[in-house]
């Protein structure tokens, strides 16, 4: 008769990943940086992917297309990301953004607090004095809420 083992240790499947996104895509009605086209079906497709294929839950995925792609919609979504207790070591996050983004320079100034050089342009950009570098969302923003996540 052979040994009798203990019972063998298989590796235990890692826990599903919990997994949020947002997704931004803005056509602008007209544009002080040139008209683009098809970004808010770039973003659409993406929405569409991470919910239909890649297994990322509806009620996890905050898309604004358009004029729901505001200055103060997309710093909401961004905090949303990065206070979100929920998120942790095991969940993916996407961050997508389809539409114009601007360079300090050329006519824009950043704010100092935020002076890194790159910014992303809200569908209502022009409500503020974005030459100034207001109302646009700089990557130093982007850094102080995505490096939260």
């Amino acid at each position: 008769m052979g040994t009798v083992l203990d019972s063998p240790s298989f590796p235990q499947p890692a826990p599903p990943r919990k997994k949020y996104a947002v997704v931004i895509g803005i056509v602008y009605q007209s544009s002080d940086f040139g008209i683009i086209k098809h970004t808010d079906d770039d973003a659409a497709t993406v929405d569409t992917l991470l919910t239909q294929k890649w297994g990322y839950p509806r009620e996890n995925v905050l898309t604004l297309l358009n004029e729901q792609a505001t200055n103060e919609n997309i710093i909401n979504a961004l905090r949303w990301l990065a206070t979100n207790p929920d998120i942790d070591e095991n969940t993916d996050v996407v961050f997508y953004y389809s539409g114009h983004g601007i360079r300090n320079g050329a006519g824009i100034n950043a704010p100092p607090s935020f002076d890194q050089g790159a910014a992303l342009v809200p569908y209502d950009y022009a409500n503020f004095d974005f030459r100034t570098g207001n109302g646009l969302v700089w990557d130093g923003e982007l850094y102080l809420y995505l490096g939260q996540v």
